[in-house]
């Protein structure tokens, strides 16, 4: 074959269009690793569980509103069902979770994901500390959401979960009661045997695509 330049002259490259044409039609397409599916319409269900307000001596989490409207919107634009439960007691957290996992969509789609932005001790729930803005929503979730809606259409999640770890780590919290800054790394653990791609439907616009002419 013969190459682009012997084809076009020496002023191909002179043509972005051209250029990028004539090069895919020379490079090999790489062979797909082993991914899950994610195909089912919905692609999944999602269960956000978020609590602001508490009967006992925690103080309230003023931005959890916003985190729990942006991961709305978010797995919406991704094809998910999503539902939403708010200021639940522990109790109340095992119930709804149960209930999930006997709703007969979860035989019908490709992924389920559970959110829970909480904390509390005995009758709520106890998880690491995450900083949070009181008008535009925790760190985690900010860089999650922002992530998620740039790559999610081309990037695997083991992938944009790194990306979001370097995004938050570079942030940092001034304590006025100490000289200290306070910084935040999250902690992502994984059992996936393979690449895991949302995939987002043709009608998700909110996502930036790659486009190949």
């Amino acid at each position: 074959m013969k190459s682009a330049k012997g084809l076009w002259g020496a002023k191909w490259t002179e043509n972005p269009w051209l250029a990028k044409m004539l090069l895919r039609s020379e490079t090999p397409y790489p062979v797909q690793s082993p991914r899950y599916t994610m195909n089912s319409y919905p692609r999944g269900a999602a269960l956000i569980i978020s609590n602001k307000r508490f009967e006992n001596d925690h103080r309230e989490r003023p931005g959890t509103e916003q985190d729990c409207r942006k991961l709305k919107l978010l797995y919406e634009e991704l094809g998910f069902h999503v539902s939403v439960k708010e200021d639940l007691k522990r109790y109340e957290i095992l119930r709804e979770c149960q209930i999930f996992a006997r709703d007969p969509i979860l035989a019908k789609v490709d992924c389920m994901v559970l959110a829970l932005l909480s904390h509390g001790t005995a009758d709520n729930v106890i998880r690491y500390t995450s900083y949070r803005d009181t008008e535009r929503g925790s760190w985690f979730i900010q860089e999650f959401v922002d992530v998620f809606y740039e790559h999610a259409d081309e990037e695997h999640v083991m992938d944009m979960l790194t990306e979001i770890n370097k995004r938050v780590s570079k942030r940092n919290y001034k304590d006025n009661s100490s000289e200290d800054s306070c910084v935040q790394i999250p902690c992502p653990a994984t059992s996936l045997t393979k690449k895991w791609y949302m995939n987002p439907p043709p009608f998700a616009t909110s996502f930036r695509r790659t486009i190949y002419y």
